[in-house]
């Protein structure tokens, strides 16, 4: 598909034969950790599929749904960031501009925290509602729900660990220390298999909740190590690193209590939520009062990030201006259909 276009721009494949070149060399030695960790990831979930096997029937479905819906907003605000933040990491690193590169990290890691620690907040306050309006239909029956909103409570909790953990593991690529990562993502690994092993054999009673909130404790410890190894390379200064993620973590507790308390008045007094118009409404009313809760909270503490989203919604409202602009321009039309007449 790409050759065409590579054609047209005059593109002209040769082969060159430097196997030995310093830089491919270095690349191969680079690439060799980061699959590794990989690997370990892939053993990972193996390992926690085959001890939810032993766990009552359908723990293995309950974890993969669950595990579906926490996925989403990390790969929204914690794999996007941390990929866009890569090659900046790199070039500031090549150029030795340790400043900016504090900068940036910190930035960024603020950045993530801001959108992805009240998402995580709502989505454990939310549990059951989140999972019956995405798989409460057909024979998925109310214990189906309840089992499936554990397993998203107990992996929600990593939730911000987890997409921080991704920024900070580019952030070691960019050092060109990927072994470090390699092996502190792998402690935190360890860690999560040793803990769902331990609830499988002396806890079964916790059943795959407990096996869920293992793996939460092992995105905490390989949090631990990423931010330790990175303060140790002098990136970040604990004392004032710590001012913003302790305001967004405040901001994001106010905003748990402003959805919990409402959502539990109004399931049990006003709304029926067994119909599922009830229950967008009722998820609708407590997320709008949890928003706004948030950037409340945030801008009287003086939380820098909330201007970020301002200027986001912004180019959002211009971007629509534009696209109407457009839309309603002749020019989209050619001038043989504007000017035709019937006959």
């Amino acid at each position: 598909i790409q050759i065409p276009g590579l054609i047209h721009i005059g593109f002209n494949y040769s082969f060159i034969n430097r196997f030995r070149d310093k830089n491919l060399i270095k690349l191969v030695k680079l690439s060799i950790p980061r699959t590794i960790g990989v690997g370990a990831e892939q053993f990972k979930s193996t390992m926690i599929f085959n001890l939810a096997s032993v766990l009552p029937r359908g723990s293995i479905s309950f974890f993969e749904l669950g595990q579906s819906i926490i996925n989403l907003p990390i790969s929204i605000f914690g794999v996007s960031v941390a990929q866009a933040s890569l090659p900046e990491f790199a070039t500031l690193v090549a150029n030795k501009d340790w400043s900016n590169l504090r900068h940036t990290f910190q930035s960024s890691f603020n950045q993530i925290l801001f959108f992805i620690l009240p998402v995580s907040v709502a989505i454990v306050v939310l549990k059951i509602p989140v999972v019956r309006l995405i798989y409460g239909s057909g024979d998925f029956s109310w214990q189906d729900t309840v089992l499936t909103s554990w397993v998203v409570a107990g992996l929600g909790v990593g939730i911000g660990l987890s997409a921080l953990n991704t920024l900070m593991c580019r952030l070691y690529f960019a050092l060109q220390q990927p072994k470090a990562a390699v092996v502190m993502s792998s402690l935190g690994i360890i860690a999560s298999v040793i803990l769902a092993s331990y609830v499988v054999i002396y806890q079964p009673d916790l059943g795959i909740t407990g096996v869920a909130f293992a793996v939460s404790v092992g995105s905490l410890i390989e949090f631990i190590l990423l931010i330790w190894g990175v303060y140790q390379r002098e990136i970040i200064n604990l004392k004032k690193f710590w001012q913003t993620p302790l305001k967004i973590s405040f901001a994001s507790f106010i905003t748990g209590l402003s959805i919990y308390i409402p959502v539990k008045f109004l399931d049990e007094v006003f709304i029926d939520t067994s119909r599922v118009v009830n229950l967008i409404i009722l998820v609708w009313l407590v997320l709008s009062f949890g928003v706004t809760t948030y950037f409340i909270t945030t801008w009287i503490l003086g939380v820098k990030e909330l201007k970020l989203v301002l200027q986001i919604m912004t180019k959002a409202k211009e971007f629509r201006q534009n696209v109407e602009k457009f839309i309603r321009s002749p020019r989209i039309f050619s001038s043989s259909i504007i000017d035709e007449t019937p006959d």
